[in-house]
């Protein structure tokens, strides 16, 4: 473990630095020297935005205009007139999310926006997309608040988000891929997932991949940004502390449902909070390099033994993510079970409390009439609860009135 540590020991001790400086008004170029261990490196967010009408108006009525300009010139436009000091462009023909119609350009950030001033329950009238070079500069919080006091300026209030999609990685400076492949080639690994990919280039592993709704990318770096110097740059200000010629990414990407199901959050705020939690679920229970050959007869393949490799990549996540000191927690299965599907349900419990309430010439009738008499009362009573939930509309309903009301 020394070696490995003594070779890579000049990119730790500073990760939380990243997250808790205050971002400059514009992340243009690098602005720090401070290498950090890993951090986000994605976040795709849906957001739910409250407008006054005039608010909105102006806003639709600027971007239209530029639009017109951009679709004219097939390239970005300024937009003018907009209440913010910093430059947004629209973009024409951009790959924009589902249900919007305008994709803004603001700080290197993705901002899509619907024509819809109010939102739907399940529909958001915006999308946000931070990519890696953002987040490496600015730190996961620095970023989104560079996206709060965006929409701010805009005249728009954040009132719900909901994490779409999340990155987080570690790069370790210094360390060849092979240390990685090697252990994934003589099966010396732990993994939930069963789809796996491997990248080459000039007869040279470059990359692999494992996993479907979680993925883990693991893959050589400085091959990645060798023809970007722009990246190179900031890998070289941001991760690794000098230039690099070899250097391995460990990146984990999760969806929505994912972060769901294992209650890691829902909201941006949330999944922030739960980062600790996350990563180590990640590094311990999703993926694990070991030692020696996983036996996979075995029941007992978790006992297998930390590769040392693995073990940094797991310290290089708590160094960035903070440690964990949270339970996880094992998915529920729900499923939505249909009105028909409910009604054989109840047939059938009914049809064995009558047989062993009463005797084989007990009279049926009678059994549910006495049920009916117990039912009506408890049906009056949610009946209230119903009509509440009927009645409510986002963002519209005062917290005093749903008061009691077994959401």
């Amino acid at each position: 473990m020394s070696c490995l540590r003594d070779s890579s020991s000049a990119h730790q001790g500073q990760a939380h630095q990243q997250n808790s400086s205050s971002p400059r008004s514009s992340i243009t170029g690098v602005t720090s020297s401070n290498p950090t261990t890993g951090g986000v490196d994605w976040l795709g967010a849906s957001v739910w935005l409250g407008w006054s009408v005039s608010a909105h108006e102006r806003f639709i009525e600027c971007v239209e205009t530029a639009l017109r300009k951009a679709e004219e010139s097939g390239e970005p436009e300024v937009i003018d007139g907009l209440p913010c000091d910093d430059l947004v462009a629209v973009v024409p023909f951009g790959g924009k999310a589902r249900g919007m119609k305008y994709q803004l350009q603001f700080q290197g950030m993705k901002v899509d926006f619907s024509s819809s001033r109010v939102p739907g329950e399940s529909h958001p009238n915006c999308s946000v997309n931070i990519p890696s070079t953002v987040l490496m500069v600015a730190g996961h919080r620095g970023a989104w608040s560079l996206v709060e006091g965006f929409l701010s300026a805009l005249g728009c209030e954040v009132m719900r988000t909901n994490v779409k999609r999340l990155d987080v990685c570690v790069d370790l400076a210094g360390v060849d891929i092979s240390k990685f492949i090697d252990l994934i080639h003589a099966d010396a690994y732990v993994c939930r997932a069963q789809k796996e990919v491997q990248y080459k280039s000039h007869k040279r592993v470059t990359g692999y991949e494992m996993g479907k709704n979680v993925r883990c990318r693991i893959y050589d770096k400085a091959f990645e940004v060798i023809e970007n110097e722009d990246k190179q740059q900031i890998m070289r200000e941001k991760r690794w502390g000098q230039d690099e010629v070899l250097a391995t990414r460990v990146e984990f990407q999760l969806r929505s449902e994912v972060l769901r199901e294992r209650d890691f959050g829902g909201t941006v705020d949330q999944v922030f909070d739960n980062l600790p939690l996350i990563c180590d679920w990640l590094t311990s229970k999703w993926l694990r390099l070991t030692e020696t050959v996983v036996d996979r007869s075995s029941k007992n393949q978790s006992k297998a033994q930390v590769a040392e490799i693995w073990q940094l990549v797991q310290d290089y996540f708590q160094e960035w993510a903070g440690k964990n000191v949270e339970a996880f927690v094992t998915p529920i299965k729900r499923c939505g079970a249909s009105g028909k599907a409910l009604k054989a349900q109840t047939i059938g419990c009914l049809a064995t409390l009558f047989v062993k309430q009463k005797s084989s010439d007990g009279d049926v009738k009678e059994f549910l009439l006495e049920l009916v008499e117990e039912f009506i009362p408890e049906i009056r009573r949610k009946e209230p609860d119903r009509r509440k939930r009927e009645e409510l509309s986002f963002g519209l309903v005062p917290a005093g009135d749903l008061e009691g009301v077994p959401f």
